[in-house]
């Protein structure tokens, strides 16, 4: 058996668990059977929003907070979906609701989700919302149509030239430079604020896009979904215009959202959890696994404190940027405290090991270096 040189584990205290998995994120909220929470966004340290549908149907459920995370307020929409949402402030927000059969309309609201006003109904499906001020705002529907409003949400004019076919995502570096893609090797942007749109096509090169992050206005990041199981990441640095591929990642296949916390640091919500990058996207370590949830939606208010929310109504949180990832190794109750051996050992980026508890309490896992200073607190709850 090999020793670590650099790193020593040590645990302190049990904590409740059976054979228990443990990371930088955990659950914050009460979970809702085949509710899923396809967008959560915080508008400051305390308030935060989600929604979901129950498998994209009615009713739509809204969830609020105002402690960041402990306690969420729910509102149901009883006659249609909550697909997406965008919120400007702490108080004004939009949701997209679909109708099943009957069209879509924006739900809108000025005081944090208490009341909600119905806008322009439209004979379309909305999926996606999302506005860049309080006139501006764009919404994509389920079925090829894009729709833009310069007026808050009081009325929406159909787009042309737009060429999509799937429930995607919306993105944008200033308030003309938008982008809508759609699972497919394809981009639509406009520079114009949707008065022209040029279809940027990308077949050929393996890209799938699913979703887009800037990090100014030329940098950004793209998911795409790949040959099961990878999922890809590109990168640009030229408003979008190109995209190199930068990273393949295993196991995580589709990748639902992508959001970086500043040029190194970023995260992407995938089937089977969340991965983290501390090198601009090169290279992506697991932070959240779990193959029974995909996680569809992220959102950060630090580089540290950051939420996810996933299919079932999940809702994760963490307040130390998702640091480390120990997986579930069984459902069995264990006699007796064990740390095992991590493996791989050595290692490079990441290593793994398995914790077992026999009672309920609290734990504390830390890393020391050699000299036996404390490095970092993994797990404190």
């Amino acid at each position: 058996m090999k020793n670590l040189k650099s790193v020593f584990i040590f645990a302190l205290l049990l904590m409740s668990g059976l054979a228990y998995s443990q990371s930088g994120w955990y659950h914050v909220n009460d979970t809702t059977a085949n509710l899923y929470t396809f967008a959560v966004q915080f508008k400051s340290k305390y308030t935060g929003y989600a929604c979901g549908s129950y498998y994209g149907l009615a009713p739509g459920m809204f969830m609020r907070t105002t402690n960041g995370g402990n306690t969420w307020q729910k509102t149901e929409f009883l006659t249609s979906s909550a697909d997406d949402l965008s919120f400007l402030d702490v108080n004004t927000g939009y949701v997209s609701c679909w109708m099943y059969g009957n069209g879509s309309y924006i739900a809108k609201t000025t005081d944090a989700g208490v009341t909600w006003r119905s806008l322009d109904t439209i004979a379309a499906s909305f999926f996606k919302v999302k506005f860049c001020n309080y006139n501006t705002g764009f919404i994509a529907s389920k079925y090829s149509t894009v729709h833009k409003t310069t007026d808050g949400g009081e009325t929406w004019v159909r787009q042309s030239g737009v060429n999509w076919s799937e429930p995607g995502y919306i993105a944008y570096t200033d308030p003309d430079t938008w982008f809508v893609c759609d699972g497919n090797p394809r981009i639509n942007k406009t520079t114009n604020g949707g008065a022209n749109w040029n279809v940027l096509d990308f077949s050929g090169t393996g890209m799938n896009i699913m979703s887009i992050n800037f990090i100014n206005k030329t940098t950004g990041f793209c998911g795409s979904h790949g040959n099961w199981p990878l999922g890809k990441v590109y990168k640009t640095t030229n408003t979008g215009e190109n995209w190199t591929l930068i990273s393949t990642i295993d196991t995580c296949y589709y990748i639902h959202d992508i959001k970086f916390v500043n040029a190194t640091t970023g995260f992407i919500g995938t089937s089977y959890g969340i991965f983290k990058t501390t090198d601009g996207g090169y290279n992506w370590r697991p932070s959240l696994m779990d193959k029974r949830k995909s996680i569809l939606s992220l959102s950060f208010i630090l580089s540290y404190t950051g939420y996810a929310s996933s299919d079932n109504g999940y809702i994760f949180k963490t307040t130390d940027g998702g640091a480390v990832f120990v997986s579930n190794i069984s459902n069995e109750i264990p006699d007796r405290f064990e740390l095992g051996q991590n493996y791989p050992n050595p290692f490079n980026q990441s290593t793994i090991f398995n914790l077992q508890c026999s009672m309920k309490s609290d734990v504390t896992v830390k890393v020391y270096d050699a000299a036996g200073r404390e490095v970092q607190t993994m797990v404190n709850e």
